[in-house]
């Protein structure tokens, strides 16, 4: 072992490797307990079997200023109170 925490790299590894199948970069937060692909396959295939839990959005979106001279890095018009929904695309 070249770290003393590679076990958890090569798991963050696994996890970035599993949700990149979903074919789209995924604007959200992951946290699991003990993952592994098979939970990771499990996670992608409920987030897409319901169309009301993710969303397409164009990256061109999240560089767009607001009114007033708004911040860069979120969405035109977005509370910034509404918690983070996972989006992805299909």
């Amino acid at each position: 072992l070249r770290y003393r925490d590679e076990f958890v790299r090569h798991k963050m590894l696994d996890c970035l490797g599993d949700l990149a199948l979903a074919g789209a970069p995924i604007l959200g937060h992951y946290q699991a307990y003990k993952p592994g692909h098979e939970l990771n396959r499990r996670l992608l295939h409920a987030l897409f079997e319901g169309r009301g839990a993710w969303s397409h959005v164009a990256m061109g979106a999240f560089n767009v200023p607001t009114k007033g001279g708004g911040q860069h890095g979120r969405q035109p018009g977005r509370d910034v109170n509404q918690r983070p929904r996972m989006e992805a695309a299909r």
